[in-house]
């Protein structure tokens, strides 16, 4: 693993209500460090929904989809209840009727495009919509 700008595929051919990301290395009092500092989605080449987002930005919003973190430590430095400081809840369709879902059906290609701060590991799930046949 190396730092700097990276791009993972991301599936087409099915609709994306979210994606979840995760991610090793997480930014504290003592060293502000995310494995990924800033993402986009890109299709066919073209920036959609997330465009040059940090991800402590982006973490915030999420906030508003979960329950709050109020657990602080003995010095107050930083949370710690630390379950959501590596996970990332990338939602398309906050209003859950496919109004803003991800739709991929006829793109080349989708990228999720990150900036790696630390050379850690990451993981995205895409939480795809199915059709299935009667």
């Amino acid at each position: 693993a190396i730092i700097g700008q990276m791009d993972l595929e991301l599936p087409i051919g099915n609709d994306i209500h979210a994606i979840h990301t995760w991610q090793t290395t997480r930014a504290s009092a003592a060293a502000w460090v995310n494995t990924i500092a800033h993402l986009e989605i890109l299709a066919d080449n073209t920036q959609i929904y997330y465009s040059s987002q940090f991800w402590e930005g982006a973490r915030a919003k999420m906030q508003y989809h979960v329950d709050p973190q109020y657990r602080l430590g003995a010095a107050a430095a930083n949370l710690t209840d630390t379950d959501l400081a590596c996970n990332l809840w990338l939602l398309f369709d906050p209003l859950k009727d496919g109004q803003y879902i991800l739709e991929t059906a006829g793109l080349a290609s989708l990228i999720f495009r990150y900036d790696a701060e630390a050379a850690d590991a990451i993981r995205l799930i895409p939480v795809e919509r199915l059709t299935v046949a009667a």
